[in-house]
């Protein structure tokens, strides 16, 4: 069996939470031909999205990388700042080689991600 791409871990979530691609669109904001779009590969998944996902339960870990479990502990519901750092430098230290390589670059990733977000959810307002 080949690897999984995003794309289809994307849609393994999705039906995993017992959600339509419809209603995915819905909660990521999107009309359901861009997410369309993302579910079937023809484009990528942006990282603003990719926080909601972490938000609603989604190892990055898995999403990204294949790797782990789907879904976070129970226990990190609603997901930290600090939980989202750890699972993007798991998923990235496997690309750069290095643990602290991956936890820098995750922080960074993690900062921007926040400030796009709230950025995002100001202008919504």
């Amino acid at each position: 069996m080949g690897e999984t791409k995003i794309f289809e871990r994307l849609r393994e979530f999705r039906k995993y939470k017992k959600i339509t691609a419809v209603k995915m669109a819905e909660i990521l904001g999107k009309s359901p031909s861009g997410y369309g779009a993302w579910e079937t590969g023809r484009r990528n998944l942006p990282l603003t999205e990719i926080v909601t996902l972490f938000r609603m339960g989604c190892n990055l870990n898995w999403l990204i990388a294949g790797e782990g479990q789907m879904t976070l502990d129970e226990k990190t519901n609603p997901p930290s700042e600090s939980v989202l750092v750890n699972s993007l430098a798991k998923s990235l230290e496997s690309s750069t080689g290095t643990a602290q390589t991956a936890t820098n670059t995750a922080q960074k990733l993690t900062d921007t991600i926040v400030l796009m977000s709230e950025q995002l959810y100001k202008s919504e307002k």
